[in-house]
């Protein structure tokens, strides 16, 4: 199922910030994207969003 050029485009993607699980998760998504786009490098992942304040937290 994997090929060389895909282990090796799977292999940057945790540079870009994408986490180990999630690519792992994602590995037939991920496939079919680097067969799609003909192995073009994946943008960076975007930074998590802010976590909401809980109203409840300071009680």
């Amino acid at each position: 199922m994997t090929d060389a050029p895909f282990q090796t485009w799977l292999a940057t993607l945790p540079a870009l910030g994408y986490e180990r699980i999630w690519i792992s998760n994602n590995l037939p998504g991920l496939r079919k994207r680097f067969d799609d786009t003909g192995g073009a490098a994946m943008p960076a992942c975007p930074a998590p969003p802010e976590r909401a304040r809980d109203r409840y937290e300071e009680l």
